[in-house]
């Protein structure tokens, strides 16, 4: 769970500013490595869903959602990994 204390010392953003500190590639490569090593198995887990959204002020921070491959039915595991700006990534959540 995200809260106000987890952006003490990480970098703002201001959206007029130009592109954020940590870009989309970067975010993602992040929440990848995470999911790697939290579950081994997951190579095959695909990105299904980014979203970039300010916290407080300027703080931002990505959510980086992988979906595991498999039949098609209607909810298939998803996992979503809060990115902050500075790389850090926090544990995910099922969705």
């Amino acid at each position: 769970m995200v809260q106000e204390q987890n952006f003490k010392s990480e970098p703002q953003w201001n959206s007029n500013s130009g592109e954020p500190v940590l870009v989309v590639k970067d975010a993602i490569a992040c929440a990848q490595k995470t999911l790697r090593e939290a579950f081994p198995s997951s190579q095959e887990w695909a990105l299904s869903a980014l979203e970039l959204s300010r916290f407080e002020n300027d703080h931002w921070l990505y959510h980086v959602t992988f979906e595991e491959p498999g039949p098609k039915h209607p909810r298939p595991e998803s996992l979503c990994f809060p990115v902050f700006l500075s790389g850090k990534v926090i544990k995910p959540r099922h969705h």
